[in-house]
């Protein structure tokens, strides 16, 4: 079993084929490998399928329930401003150039189908509805002509994640 979390959202990958950590030079999960990256920002995780496709997850959650109760006060507010900020917008695009970059920079780009997804755990269910819009401006600000189709972007929440991938990989 290869659990992953982050965000102290757990993440089953068993099913994976390859699970790799952007950021860290030695894996903190078992099962894991690591890019040794310390140059670039990236998302949490990048996950090969067996079909040789990628998911590249980055994981944020304003859920009071997983924050440490020192670290909650003001969470709800804290989502919201960063779902309207245009500043959140281009550090999560950075995330995106930043992995990009290192693996155009190592030869290691792969060439199969990319999934890039935001999942954004809100404080509250009826603050997903701020998601909506994330989504269009997100999609602006990465996908471009030369990407597609080999990369798409999604911002899920944990229930939209579980819909659409928890048969292969349960979060919880």
């Amino acid at each position: 079993m290869s659990l992953f979390v982050e965000s102290n959202i757990t993440f089953d990958f068993t099913a994976a084929t390859k699970v790799i950590e952007h950021d860290k030079t030695a894996p903190t999960h078992s099962g894991g490998a690591v890019d040794g990256n310390k140059k670039w920002p990236g998302e949490d995780f990048r996950v090969e399928e067996a079909s040789g496709s990628w998911i590249w997850l980055e994981v944020k959650s304003w859920d009071p329930s997983r924050i440490a109760p020192s670290r909650r006060g003001g969470s709800r507010w804290s989502f919201i401003c960063k779902m309207k900020s245009n500043e959140f917008l281009r550090e999560m695009r950075g995330k995106f150039l930043g992995t990009t970059a290192f693996l155009s920079w190592t030869s290691k780009l792969p060439t199969a189908p990319i999934q890039f997804i935001l999942l954004f755990e809100p404080p509250h269910s009826l603050d997903a509805a701020l998601l909506g819009s994330r989504m269009t401006r997100m999609r602006g600000l990465i996908e471009d002509s030369r990407w597609s189709p080999t990369i798409a972007v999604s911002v899920l929440t944990l229930s939209q994640w579980s819909a659409r991938f928890g048969r292969d990989y349960p979060a919880y």
